[in-house]
């Protein structure tokens, strides 16, 4: 794959190399992808009712399953160890599921309408 960067694009690329922090503009990109990518979780979590540290875990098991993906894609599965990815694929997505049934069943996450602040608002008033 060739991707066209634009002038800004290029020098900040290019100063990036400079520091000396990068050694390739393939790890750049890398790390610009990895940072992107943890943006993506983070804005696919936030809407999601439950702790932070629901959240936060929520988020640790997507990144986990993420990089194991990644290790997938970039290894060569033979005969004797595919069974085993597998299932390590599929205990993975369970974990995950499990955890989004745990985060929507916390007790005293649920909407709130108006009905129920206008309730509430008059009942602090009267004293109750």
């Amino acid at each position: 794959m060739q991707i066209t960067l634009t002038l800004e694009q290029e020098k900040f690329l290019r100063a990036q190399l400079e520091r000396g922090q990068y050694r390739t503009p393939e790890e750049v990109v890398s790390q610009a992808l990895k940072l992107l990518e943890e943006q993506e979780t983070l804005k696919l979590v936030s809407p999601i009712a439950g702790s932070e540290s629901a959240k936060q875990l929520l988020v640790e098991k997507l990144t986990q399953l993420r990089t194991q993906q990644a290790r997938s894609e970039n290894t060569v599965i033979d005969g004797d160890n595919a069974p085993h990815r597998l299932r390590d694929r599929e205990s993975l997505s369970q974990d995950i599921k499990n955890l989004f049934k745990k985060t929507d069943s916390i007790a005293g996450i649920e909407e709130i309408t108006e009905a129920d602040m206008a309730a509430e608002i008059e009942a602090y008033r009267s004293g109750q």
